[in-house]
């Protein structure tokens, strides 16, 4: 197989990965990147772990403040000072061409969900998010929705940088270091990814691990593909935010109109 033939997610054309088409760095700086992400997956999750149920209002803002503006900002120094380049460069302009393999992608993903949902019922548990919101007064259920999408509009995009890394830096690992084709480099930083994904919502979803791998984090099968083609966090990004805004404003008209 010819090592730079295009993988089959890719346009004919297909524009450079970061770390592998653009620059060379070292395995150890790949790891870096790798573990890494890895890390600020656990600086993010932090606060949901050990903040209390009845936390003062002050705790509960540090929290949110914890949980998705540090882990920006520990992206850009990750890409800076351990990538040597810009983070900047997963941000691209968005164009129609690219939105609408969005909204391709968006509906696979959405076929997969509801038949692997189906295949695992009984198997699976509620978002913990969505339990909560279920528990409310009636009152505060609209509040509590606005402030989820507001702060979904950070952690959605540290999931993505989380999910993406993680792919672009065993793609390069695994192309250059460990000598796989291009194609075949593709396909273990795609499982990585799931695995990654599937794995940093255990919180989310109480340690049920076939709905962590294949329900959640086998969507990056879609998202990380979206970003495969496009080179373009924002598309899959935006992706992202909308299934899971579908989910919060579904649950929030059913517990609306119990």
């Amino acid at each position: 197989m010819n090592e730079n033939s295009r993988f089959f997610l890719e346009p004919k054309q297909h524009t450079e990965f970061p770390f592998l088409d653009d620059q060379k760095i070292s395995s150890g700086r790949l790891w870096g990147m790798f573990f890494g992400a890895i890390i600020i997956s656990l600086v993010m999750l932090l606060p949901q772990m050990v903040l209390p149920a009845k936390a003062s209002t002050f705790a509960i803002v540090l929290a949110q403040v914890v949980q998705t503006i540090v882990p920006l900002i520990l992206f850009w120094l990750l890409y800076k000072y351990v990538g040597q380049t810009s983070i900047g460069k997963l941000y691209k302009r968005i164009t129609v061409r690219a939105l609408g393999f969005g909204v391709l992608m968006f509906a696979l993903s959405t076929v997969y969900a509801l038949v692997v949902g189906t295949l695992l019922k009984g198997q699976t548990a509620a978002n913990i998010n969505m339990t909560y919101a279920a528990h409310l007064p009636k009152n505060q259920m609209v509040s509590n929705y606005l402030i989820n999408e507001v702060v979904d509009l950070f952690n959605l995009m540290i999931e993505e940088l989380i999910a993406v890394t993680a792919f672009l830096a065993i793609l390069a690992l695994a192309n250059r270091y460990w000598h796989l084709s291009r194609n075949a480099s593709i396909w273990v930083g795609l499982g990585v990814s799931i695995i990654v994904f599937g794995i940093i919502h255990f919180e989310a979803y109480d340690w049920h691990w076939a709905q962590m791998i294949l329900l959640i984090g086998m969507s990056r099968l879609f998202d990380t593909g979206v970003y495969i083609r496009t080179k373009n966090i924002w598309i899959s990004y935006i992706m992202h935010f909308l299934w899971d805004s579908i989910l919060f404003t579904m649950g929030l008209i059913r517990n609306l109109g119990a």
